[in-house]
């Protein structure tokens, strides 16, 4: 089942300010996405290299991805990345220090 795109809104950017830097732990290139789903490929907005420093401004529920989380990070550049694939955060658990993007 897909998720209902309507349910993902994108935070104000002016609201949040960087709670914490990390970077992509994953293997592979992971993708940047404009909202917290892997419903289709036109949601990719860029690709990012194992090693790539990332600004993390809040955190919030989508789509659950690789079977284990649900949690995805809001980006500084505006796009949603899936905390599966972020050292230094914890997996389907929101991080201490970094804000729920309602909050």
């Amino acid at each position: 089942m897909s998720p209902d795109p309507s349910r993902y809104a994108t935070p104000p950017i002016t609201k949040y300010r960087v709670a914490t830097t990390a970077e992509v732990k994953a293997a592979g290139v992971v993708n940047t996405r404009t909202e917290p789903c892997v419903r289709s490929d036109d949601t990719i907005v860029r690709g990012l290299k194992p090693g790539t420093q990332l600004e993390i401004l809040c955190q919030a529920r989508g789509q659950k991805v690789y079977g284990t989380s649900s949690v995805w990070d809001f980006l500084a550049d505006e796009t949603w990345l899936a905390d599966y694939v972020v050292e230094g955060t914890m997996v389907n658990k929101f991080t201490p220090g970094i804000p729920t993007c309602t909050e």
